[in-house]
């Protein structure tokens, strides 16, 4: 615990506080703490940084892509553009539950995933009028 606590740099450094006790940041920093020590080999994240602040997203960011360079698949949900366009090797566009894009980041911008992005949603919608 105290090995993850000083690699994930959870504030305050101790391991028998609550964690419902912790900032948000810090709250998200002990949950992935605790994935990557069952070193898994698929990791799904779902909104990861979501309401943590600037300090804590970027040291986030930074442990994902060292699980991901240690070789775990790591499967990123997000609505955060950046946050996608900053961790992602391939992008998939999900509208309705159906992946209606897969692109490499090499290829996006923010421009051109906001793109996809639309016209996603107006594919899906053009479909839900129809039936």
């Amino acid at each position: 615990v105290e090995q993850a606590i000083q690699r994930f740099r959870v504030r305050p450094a101790e391991p028998e506080r609550n964690v419902a006790t912790l900032s948000g940041g810090n709250a998200q920093k002990v949950l992935l703490a605790r994935a990557a020590t069952a070193e898994p080999r698929i990791l799904v994240l779902d909104q990861p940084t979501a309401g943590v602040d600037v300090g804590a997203k970027a040291e986030l960011h930074q442990q994902i892509r060292s699980l991901a360079e240690a070789g775990a698949a790591v499967l990123l949900i997000s609505d955060d553009l950046d946050e996608i366009l900053t961790l992602s090797d391939l992008v998939a566009v999900v509208q309705a539950g159906t992946v209606t894009e897969i692109t490499d980041k090499r290829d996006l911008d923010r421009a051109r995933l906001l793109a996809m992005i639309s016209r996603s949603a107006e594919a899906t919608s053009r479909t839900t009028a129809v039936h």
